[in-house]
């Protein structure tokens, strides 16, 4: 791979796509869409998403050079493998491809795209300058399940869609949170770690309505699902009680996130779409930096909406 490539991957932040992609799948079906009835739609919707996601990530990088230059003076803008124009020039490039295809082929969806990059932009200029970074972060997630159960075509007024949304921005908060803490992590996982599983993991499936199909065919889903999610839990408690590097509990935390929408789905009873959520999990995982500090850990919570 080229160090270009290399620079424009890092700048995207493109080992955190996985995670954005399993919700934008999670979503779509949250408003009556499907891998298996619709795979066009699925596939143009997950070109859109991404795009938005591509050039908020690059629009937070050009956001953080000042504060780059002195913390993270090897990220590609601030080491010059990549030039600030260039940046600017790909973000908005990136945000009218995403919003041209919304436009086009999901045009009930426009105004919760536009919802989203204002939640996105208002933390890209502003998450340095509010105490409230980690509800705009939390809302960037939530967002993205709105605009994709209204591209698959529910209205923005369903109430099964607008409460997995909240389960999953308080999830979404709640590490947030939980990572402006990391240097401290050792004097409060317990207590931090249970209200994430409480109030993030829980209530996800039990907002989601079941599957159109016959029982059976979700119910062991949502077993298998929740069984996952579980054994994640205890490895990242076991993670932050015998690791002196906390961040790797973070890095886990994050790729949870597609755990939670694997609930959602399993709760729908897709197989296509939970075993979706499952790989980008596997992916979200194995993409994860090896050698971060906890600075760097905490700077890259920056990217995760």
């Amino acid at each position: 791979m080229s160090g270009r490539l290399r620079a424009w991957l890092e700048l995207g932040r493109v080992s955190r796509l996985p995670v954005w992609i399993s919700g934008a799948t999670a979503g779509f079906y949250l408003g009556g869409g499907s891998i298996e009835g619709a795979p066009g739609l699925w596939l143009a919707f997950l070109a859109a998403a991404s795009c938005l996601y591509l050039a908020a990530s690059i629009l937070s990088n050009l956001c953080d050079q000042a504060a780059d230059r002195s913390l993270h003076p090897g990220r590609p803008l601030v080491s010059g493998r990549i030039g600030a124009l260039s940046a600017w020039i790909a973000t908005i490039a990136l945000v009218m491809l995403g919003l041209g295809i919304v436009q086009v082929v999901f045009p009930r969806a426009m105004g919760a795209a536009f919802g989203l990059l204002v939640f996105m932009y208002a933390y890209s200029f502003l998450h340095h300058r509010l105490p409230l970074s980690p509800f705009l972060r939390g809302a960037c997630r939530g967002a993205l399940y709105v605009m994709a159960a209204a591209a698959a075509g529910k209205g923005l007024v369903d109430g099964s869609v607008w409460g997995s949304a909240l389960g999953l921005g308080g999830y979404v908060w709640a590490i947030s949170v939980f990572a402006r803490r990391e240097p401290h992590l050792p004097l409060v996982p317990q207590r931090v770690l249970g209200a994430i599983a409480v109030f993030g993991v829980l209530p996800l499936p039990a907002l989601a309505p079941w599957g159109q199909g016959p029982l059976w065919s979700s119910r062991p889903l949502l077993v298998a699902a929740t069984l996952m999610a579980a054994l994640w839990l205890f490895s990242v408690a076991r993670t932050l009680r015998s690791s002196a590097k906390p961040e790797v509990a973070m890095g886990k935390l994050i790729a949870g996130v597609c755990l939670l929408d694997a609930l959602v789905l399993a709760r729908l009873g897709s197989l296509a779409g939970a075993t979706l959520a499952a790989v980008s999990f596997a992916l979200a995982v194995l993409l994860q930096p090896r050698s971060r500090t906890p600075d760097t850990a905490a700077g890259d919570q920056r990217r995760l909406s």
